[in-house]
C-alpha cells in the first residue's frame, strides 16, 4: 500500500485534439473561481474515484446549464469559433459538446436489413 496524490487534475477543453474526449465520469458540482466568478470549472469524478476538475469558460457554463449532479457526462472538445456579438466580438472561444448518459428505457432496437432499426416492445 502507498500514499497516492489527492491534488484534483485539471483539465481545459483545448487539452486534447477536436473531436476527442476531454472528460468523462460522473458530474459532481462547480469548482468556483475567484478570478472568473461568472464561469466555475466543473468537477467530473472518474471512474478510479479520483476528481478531473473542468476549467470553465463560457461555452461549458452555457453547456452545463441544465446538467444535474450526479448525472454521467462527457465532454467533447469540438473546437473553436469566433465569436461575433457582445462584449468579447471578434475573440475566439473554445466550443465543446456536453453529453449526457441517457439511461436505456425497456424497449430494445434491433437493426434491420435496410440498415434502419426497428423498435421492439
Amino acid at each position: 500500500m502507498a500514499f497516492a496524490s489527492i491534488r484534483p487534475k485539471y483539465v481545459k477543453i483545448d487539452s486534447v485534439p477536436v473531436n476527442s474526449v476531454v472528460v468523462e465520469g460522473i458530474y459532481v458540482g462547480e469548482d468556483p473561481s475567484i478570478k472568473f466568478p461568472l464561469h466555475p470549472g466543473r468537477k467530473i469524478r472518474q471512474p478510479d474515484g479520483s476528481i478531473t476538475t473542468l476549467s470553465g469558460c463560457g461555452t461549458i457554463t452555457k453547456n452545463f446549464a441544465n446538467v444535474d449532479v450526479g448525472s454521467k457526462v462527457r465532454v467533447i472538445n469540438t473546437g473553436s469559433m469566433i465569436l461575433e456579438k457582445g462584449n468579447f466580438s471578434g475573440k475566439m472561444c473554445h466550443t465543446a459538446d456536453v453529453q449526457v448518459w441517457a439511461e436505456e428505457t425497456s424497449e430494445q432496437t434491433e437493426e434491420v436489413a435496410d440498415g434502419g432499426f426497428d423498435v421492439l416492445g
